[in-house]
């Protein structure tokens, strides 16, 4: 059996060769909607930008110290990747009034994972935003503004302790493991042998990573892996961690559906409540993050998404009090965002009929559905012992007892025997014969 286990491990592994990372980002012009209509409210869910490698394999000549501000942190590449996103929002979102072209607190929030490379990310994305206006300025030597960022796990952290996903999630990829490493086992003993990780697929996965990271920052790579075309195929295995890390609709369910269940009931607050001032929410996450979130929507492609990759889920009102929701994928800065369909429904889909279909996608009890079948055995088994001691006690207090109490009722009624009324005249003899019996 294979110790390595696909859902422990950090999606950032599955950064490929064929990720488009461009130091030169262009931005383009976008229209407000792919369909007639305007927007009523927006969520943007996006990847933090560039960042160093997280984790060095065993025989990495490049340490935490080879990194300026060490490992998993935002590059300034990842903060430029991240201040043009913003920008690419401000013109898709402030072009035609939709969003308020200086900050409004009313109008939009921000929140992110606890980790230093989403915050900043969020942060830089809020930045290119909304460049503060004169009168918000507090330095006129800084074009900047603060924009609070929330850390919100409850809505964008993946779920916490999930059995039954783990399980189904380590049975899927243990046998996925082994296929690949039948068909490939020449290469992986190639590069176990050089950076002492396992000769496994897991193994290999986890060096995918970092070699990325020092390829992208232009680090000097070992001879070994600039032969032969090592690099490459070596980056080509990201696709299989992402083929393991989301394969089925159960397992999206359990990893993005209460997710996608947050922003579906943001939707129904926006066309409902009258008194919601917000009309976007931005969150700041993962590669992992919008792996669950498009496989719980049903239109994940199982291909690696780059940095700054951005989901646009779009509530637009297409005619008076009629709404429909698109969804838009963004994973080129030189392109237009790509529309995505869910399934049994068109680009543009209808509102009721989205909120039907993703049903789909959203745990109706996810603490039920993250349970164990052995587990809901033993509880259904505790519960019924419960039921029954339960049961008895009532026996005994509502019909035992009380049948009791009648019969030793019957029982010293024969004993008593009143006297003649005439012996009531005589207070000197006793009221009850057989008194010395009581």
């Amino acid at each position: 059996m294979l110790k390595f286990n696909i859902y422990d491990v950090n999606l950032s592994f599955v950064v490929a060769f064929f990720m488009f990372l461009n130091a030169r980002i262009d931005l383009c012009s976008s229209q407000t909607t792919f369909g007639n209509g305007t927007f009523k409210f927006v969520q943007v869910i996006f990847r933090h930008g560039d960042r160093s490698a997280i984790t060095p394999y065993k025989n990495d000549p490049f340490q935490e110290d080879s990194w300026p501000q060490g490992l998993g942190q935002l590059s300034k590449l990842g903060k430029e990747q991240s201040f043009n996103l913003g920008k690419f929002f401000s013109d898709r979102y402030q072009r035609n009034d939709f969003l308020n072209t200086s900050y409004l607190q009313k109008e939009i929030y921000a929140c992110s994972t606890d980790f230093d490379r989403a915050l900043m990310t969020a942060q830089c994305v809020l930045a290119g935003l909304y460049p503060p206006a004169k009168d918000q300025q507090f330095n006129l030597n800084i074009p900047w503004q603060p924009i609070p960022v929330h850390v919100r796990l409850d809505v964008i952290g993946l779920m916490g302790d999930c059995p039954r996903r783990n399980k189904l999630n380590s049975d899927y990829s243990q046998a996925y493991s082994k296929r690949i490493e039948l068909d490939n086992q020449e290469f992986i003993e190639y590069v176990a042998n050089h950076t002492g990780e396992e000769a496994t697929l897991g193994g290999l996965i986890k060096v995918v990573d970092p070699i990325f990271c020092e390829h992208t920052h232009n680090f000097s790579l070992p001879a070994w892996l600039t032969s032969n075309n090592t690099y490459e195929k070596l980056m080509s295995f990201g696709y299989d961690a992402v083929q393991m890390y989301i394969p089925t609709l159960q397992i999206a369910r359990l990893k993005g559906g209460e997710m996608l269940g947050f922003m579906v009931q943001k939707m129904k607050d926006k066309i409902n409540n009258a008194n919601m001032t917000e009309k976007m929410f931005i969150y700041s996450g993962h590669d992992s993050t919008l792996y669950a979130l498009m496989g719980a929507l049903q239109v994940f492609n199982k291909i690696p998404v780059p940095y700054r990759a951005c989901i646009m889920l779009e509530l637009v009102e297409t005619s008076y009090n009629n709404y429909s929701v698109q969804i838009l994928y963004r994973n080129d800065s030189t392109q237009q965002p790509f529309p995505l369909a869910i399934p049994d429904c068109d680009y543009l889909c209808p509102f009721e009929k989205f909120v039907e279909l993703t049903k789909r996608g959203i745990p109706n009890d996810i603490e039920k559905e993250c349970a164990l079948e052995s587990a809901l055995s033993s509880s259904g088994s505790k519960l019924a012992i419960a039921i029954s001691v339960i049961s008895g006690i009532l026996l005994v207090m509502f019909i035992v007892f009380p049948a009791i109490c009648y019969l030793r009722y019957r029982s010293n009624q024969a004993k008593y025997r009143l006297c003649p009324d005439e012996a009531f005249q005589d207070t000197s003899r006793t009221l009850f014969t057989d008194i010395d019996e009581l």
